[in-house]
């Protein structure tokens, strides 16, 4: 026992209180000590084991000036702070003890003043930390023993994940595959590829190498579209990828539908036209129908009130009324725009089948018989014949984009004739105005039909002779604006479009509506309908 603790004990014994020298206050023993309020005016009372000590005034006498005093007590395992006011000072400053875990006693070692100044700290605390060494160790061994049992279930869990995902991709690679096969036999059936029809119904084909697998495409006609016997309107499609011993199937079935309407009525009489007339317009186009010859069909006199030569609204034409005179008013919803038109052609000149020209073309028959179409030219095209009669015979659509001259206006323009053959000439410009019309046929070129005409923009048609024949028609449809007729001859067919017909002097030419109509010519609603198909239902299976 230290002389301190001895003389603690005897005060304790005698009753009698002494103060400890600065020295023995500094390092009071650690045995539950704690600081009790003093009575007032006096120094903070330290209690160690029961024994009231009362450090010495000399600890606090040189800082008490103009200061209350905080006296702050650290306990080793339980900090609590207990404040000493001490009267007629000023809260300025207060003192803080910490362990010393050397000697397990409290230390004072320093004060801090609020008004901005600082003493640097009088004691250092040496040796604080050395009763945890060892627990950077325990805390390692724990985070181990956890890690430990967490990685286990991890690697488990991510080696089932590798497995399964590998899996996963190998069904999603081949369900790819076989649906790439259902779309690409969509596309084949959209674009006339495959021609299917209940008395023809299966087609089969290959698709190698689609994500690694082999793709087996098997396409069966299933029903007809429309009551029409050799046209499908729904199809089953059996798409089957394997590859790597596994496999899936996809069983999709196709709903044809009609992407055009029904145009075939422009060809119903002599003259169509888009426009509401005035009176007026309906006199002037009068006067240049009696220039001309309108032979009466076989119905025309007695379904058709004006006779041959009338014209019509067609909101009161009546019924059964065809093949006779001029029809005017002729409803928006069944008069096709240019983009639907320029769609329909646009499908015989694509792919490898058609020919394409690019940029401004001439064609030269030189004399010599010419076979051409499906053609497609991006951009002005003129035919003409520089040598002795000769024949220029449509073997498939004729799409132009730009501006049209046949046998017009050009050097070395001798004779010739341009046989239509069931095909179709259809010219994109929708140029107008005198001279830059966007199809100009002239007085050098004989038509033969069967036939069409098309064109966006103006036509100027001067065609030499007949144009086409009573069983042979030929129909030529100005789509937006006019079209300027001279004929020199006999007109067999029909003509769609503003019209402005010029008589030449001396002439009395006609305009005859075939007796047996029209038949099929390549024309929305006078072919079959070209369907899209979309898909109605699809079911991927396994294998």
């Amino acid at each position: 026992m230290t002389d301190y603790q001895q003389q603690a004990v005897g005060t304790k014994q005698s009753g009698v209180s002494s103060h400890p020298t600065e020295g023995e206050v500094s390092r009071l023993p650690m045995e539950k000590v704690r600081c009790r309020l003093p009575v007032a005016g006096g120094p903070p009372i330290l209690i160690k084991s029961g024994l009231a000590v009362t450090p010495p005034a000399s600890l606090f006498e040189e800082r008490q000036p103009q200061s209350n005093l905080v006296t702050t007590v650290h306990h080793r395992h339980a900090p609590l702070a207990i404040c000493s006011r001490m009267p007629r000072l000023i809260l300025s400053s207060y003192y803080q003890w910490v362990i010393d875990a050397e000697n397990d006693c409290y230390i004072l070692i320093s004060s801090v003043y609020h008004n901005g100044e600082s003493e640097v700290m009088k004691i250092v605390v040496k040796r604080l930390i050395r009763h945890e060494k060892g627990q950077a160790m325990l805390v390692a061994l724990i985070l181990l023993l956890v890690g430990g049992l967490f990685c286990s279930s991890l690697l488990a869990f991510m080696g089932t994940g590798l497995l399964t995902g590998e899996v996963y991709e190998k069904r999603t690679a081949e369900l790819y595959a076989a649906d790439a096969g259902v779309e690409d036999a969509v596309w084949k059936l959209d674009h006339g590829e495959v021609a299917l029809c209940p008395g023809d119904p299966t087609y089969n084909y290959t698709m190698a190498d689609v994500n690694n697998k082999s793709v087996a495409v098997d396409i069966t006609s299933m029903g007809a579209y429309g009551g029409a016997g050799n046209l499908t309107g729904t199809y089953r499609i059996l798409s089957t990828a394997t590859g790597d011993g596994t496999g899936t199937k996809i069983e999709a079935y196709l709903d044809g539908s009609s992407r055009y309407g029904d145009y075939s009525g422009l060809l119903g009489h002599v003259i169509t036209i888009n426009d509401d007339l005035t009176e007026a317009q309906i006199k002037d186009l009068a006067n240049e129908l009696s220039k001309l010859e309108l032979p009466c069909c076989a119905n025309c006199t007695e379904l058709c009130e004006l006779e041959c030569k009338g014209i019509y609204d067609y909101d009161t034409i009546p019924e059964g009324c065809e093949g006779c005179g001029v029809v005017y008013n002729y409803p928006d919803p069944n008069w096709p725009p240019p983009s639907v038109m320029s769609d329909w052609y646009l499908e015989d000149v694509q792919g490898e089948k058609a020919t394409h020209y690019s940029g401004d073309t001439e064609i030269d028959l030189a004399g010599a018989d010419l076979p051409l179409g499906p053609a497609y030219v991006e951009g002005g095209l003129t035919i003409h014949n520089s040598g002795g009669n000769a024949t220029l015979t449509l073997t498939g659509t004729l799409y132009v984009t730009g501006n049209t001259k046949i046998a017009y206006n050009t050097a070395n323009n001798n004779e010739m004739a341009l046989d239509l053959n069931v095909q179709t000439i259809f010219v994109a410009s929708n140029s107008t105005g005198g001279g830059h019309e966007a199809l100009q046929v002239g007085d050098k070129c004989t038509i033969i039909g069967p036939g069409i005409i098309v064109a966006v923009g103006d036509v100027y048609f001067a065609p030499k002779g007949d144009v086409g024949s009573l069983t042979e028609p030929v129909f030529l449809f100005s789509v937006s604006v006019t079209a300027q007729l001279q004929p020199s001859n006999n007109w067999y067919g029909a003509i769609a479009g503003s019209v402005d017909v010029q008589v030449q002097p001396g002439k009395t030419p006609s305009l005859t509506y075939p007796p047996g109509g029209f038949g099929t010519l390549n024309f929305p609603g006078m072919t079959q309908p070209r369907l899209f198909y979309s898909i109605a239902s699809w079911e991927a299976t396994p294998l």
